[in-house]
Formats: structure tokens, C-alpha cells, sequence
């Protein structure tokens, strides 16, 4: 769903393939629901994306679809974790990163992975799973 540009459009097709009291479980990283678009920006940018979703979104969009919320589990802290930790790796392994990559590459990565580690911490965007089922 992140690097969907039609989310709306990915729905729907989930819910006509998918068979009565079918699931319908999956991650996402999302927007916050008072995060200002202008703040994702540089994450938008790096992903080619003019906007992130946001479990409010989702939840609305498949009800209107006819699914019901089953669960919604936040685990925004494990983004944070996880993309910290991409970041130490990736710094840790420059030396031998730099003989398959650019320089310029490793430098955009370096500044994309703390982007989704501040925007994190700041409360800008969310990591959740999302359970859902079609009645």
C-alpha cells in the first residue's frame, strides 16, 4: 500500500477477488492524522509518492467497502527501531558499501533513512499492522 499511488484503487481490487468473511491483514508505513503534508515532503520526494496513507484513511476507505475492523496493532516504535538500525549498518559497512555504490548514493540513503527516523520520533508518520474482514 506505501508505494501504491491509487490506494483507493488497490482496495477495491483486494475486495473483489477477496471471498466473504475473506481477511484482508497487511502492514504500512502511514501518516499521522495531524501531520501537515508539507512535513513528509523530503519522505514523499525519496519515495516518489504525493502522499502517505493513514490508518484513519484505511479504516474509512474499507469500511465504505464493506470490510469490518478487526484490529489495528501501532508499531511505530519498531520503525524507528528498524530504520536506526539500517542506518548504523549502512555507516558501520561504509567501507565496503562505497565499492558497490556511490558515494552520492550512500549519501542520499544516509539522509532518507534519517528522515523516516525523525519523522518517526516526531510523531509525522506510523508503522501498523491492519486486520480487516470482508462481510
Amino acid at each position: 500500500f506505501l508505494h501504491s499511488g491509487n490506494r483507493t484503487k488497490v482496495f477495491e481490487e483486494v475486495h473483489r477477488v477477496l471471498a466473504k468473511d475473506g481477511q484482508l491483514i497487511f502492514t504500512d508505513i502511514m501518516q499521522s492524522e495531524t501531520c501537515s503534508p508539507d512535513v513528509l515532503q523530503p519522505i514523499l520526494d525519496r519515495i516518489h509518492l504525493d502522499s502517505l496513507g493513514s490508518i484513519e484513511f484505511y479504516k474509512k476507505t474499507v469500511a465504505g467497502l464493506g470490510f469490518q475492523e478487526i484490529q489495528v496493532i501501532d508499531r511505530t516504535e519498531h520503525l524507528i527501531t528498524h530504520y536506526s538500525r539500517v542506518l548504523e549498518q549502512m555507516q558501520s559497512s561504509y567501507s565496503t558499501l562505497v565499492t558497490a555504490c556511490s558515494d552520492g548514493y550512500l549519501k542520499r540513503m544516509k539522509t532518507g533513512l534519517q528522515h523516516w527516523i525523525d519523522g518517526g520520533k516526531a510523531g509525522h508518520i506510523k508503522w501498523a499492522v491492519l486486520h480487516f474482514r470482508k462481510k
